[in-house]
């Protein structure tokens, strides 16, 4: 599928029901608890079995955590939009914690002399690296309790890699 507006038109506001997976496979996987994230046990997110796509996302508006939050309201009842908004900040600012940590990490990592503890550390910050970016590419709303797997995990890699290089000072 070409994508582009006609090409986006051509599901989102055709008679057939949506494939939405065919663009959004990285939502759909971490929805669905299909995603591969080597030390995370993924699973669905509670409302996997019962609510599809667009029980949150409405296709004829933008998305938006305003627009999902609406949907939010009309199945759980005021307030409960302020749940979703709770969980994005706080992924958010986790996942904002790590990186941090990463970059910190990655200074120490430039002083140390020892290639086995560099290799070993930096291979640590890639994987967390790179599991911080898949949870950005599937957006953590989509199973909040995967995502806050994926950043705790990643936050262990970075714990991990510190003590390599604490245990490998400069010389």
């Amino acid at each position: 599928m070409k994508i582009d507006k006609p090409g986006c038109l051509n599901c989102h506001h055709s008679l057939a029901p949506p494939r939405c997976e065919s663009c959004h496979g990285a939502q759909a996987r971490f929805y669905f608890g299909t995603v591969k994230i080597s030390g995370v046990k993924p699973a669905a997110n509670v409302m996997a079995k019962q609510v599809s796509c667009t029980g949150c996302h409405n296709l004829e508006e933008k998305h938006s955590l305003e627009q999902v939050a609406a949907s939010c309201r009309a199945c759980h009842g005021e307030g409960y939009d302020s749940i979703l908004t709770s969980w994005q900040t706080s992924l958010d600012d986790f996942a904002q914690k790590v990186q941090a940590r990463i970059k910190e990490v990655q200074k120490d990592l430039v002083r140390t002399k020892d290639s086995s503890a560099k290799a070993k550390a930096r291979g640590l910050l890639s994987r967390a690296r790179k599991d911080l970016a898949r949870l950005a590419s599937a957006k953590g709303l989509h199973n909040p309790d995967l995502a806050e797997a994926v950043v705790q995990s990643a936050e262990k890699r970075v714990d991990q890699a510190a003590k390599f290089i604490k245990n490998y000072p400069p010389r």
